[in-house]
């Protein structure tokens, strides 16, 4: 019986499979994406003014910011460093993605941790 039906699954799958085309082609429309601006690759910003020149249509670029440089204290904030990256996207006409983290692959903590939390950190637990 169940030679049957591994047969008759077998004949299906065969017959459903041999009309399925794998023949694919691309094409890009650029109309399709032309009125979404918030669309397509993003570039890292590369913290100059003028910009290499990038062969490729974007209008967003990313920025990661560690909470070390925009936090002074625990109610006092830089932003400078944010606004140089808006005003320089915003000459481009682009959009910013920024980003801030606390822990990055690759960093040490102590690099991106504000200096208050750490001494905070290593007076209440002596882990830093």
């Amino acid at each position: 019986m169940n030679f049957i039906y591994v047969s008759v699954l077998l004949l299906i799958v065969r017959r459903t499979s041999s009309a399925v085309s794998y023949n694919w082609t691309y094409t890009y429309d650029p109309s399709s994406t032309a009125w979404n601006p918030l669309k397509g690759f993003v570039p890292y910003y590369y913290w100059t003014g003028p910009q290499p020149t990038i062969n490729f249509p974007h209008s967003m670029e990313n920025q990661y910011f560690s909470m070390k440089s925009l936090m002074r204290g625990p109610n006092l904030f830089d932003f400078s460093s944010i606004d140089s990256v808006l005003n320089n996207t915003a000459k481009r006409n682009h959009h910013a993605i920024v980003r801030v983290y606390a822990d990055y692959p690759g960093k040490s903590l102590n690099s991106s941790i504000p200096d208050f939390s750490v001494e905070w950190t290593n007076n209440i637990f002596g882990i830093f």
